[in-house]
């Protein structure tokens, strides 16, 4: 995983489940699919430094490289399984 940009402005972050609906929705088809990748990919998301978790009735935010994030978890749970 790539480490924590520091060079990445708040204002870049937008809701989870915008990205999902405007970018992300062709992998995660449905909220509930997003919020099961978060609870098993948390650690990496965060450490990523593309997700920032959300408080109270601040929602989950990511950043504009949360794409190639995902992407990095999805092979690497698919080279995974060629060693399983």
């Amino acid at each position: 995983m790539q480490d924590a940009p520091t060079n990445t402005p708040l204002s870049s972050f937008q809701p989870a489940k915008k990205w999902r609906k405007t970018q992300g929705g062709h992998i995660f088809t449905t909220d509930a699919s997003l919020d099961w990748f978060v609870r098993k990919h948390r650690k990496a998301l965060i450490d990523s430094g593309q997700f920032i978790v959300g408080r109270g009735h601040r929602p989950n935010l990511v950043g504009p490289d949360i794409d190639w994030v995902v992407l990095e978890i999805f092979q690497r749970e698919s080279q995974r399984s060629l060693d399983d």
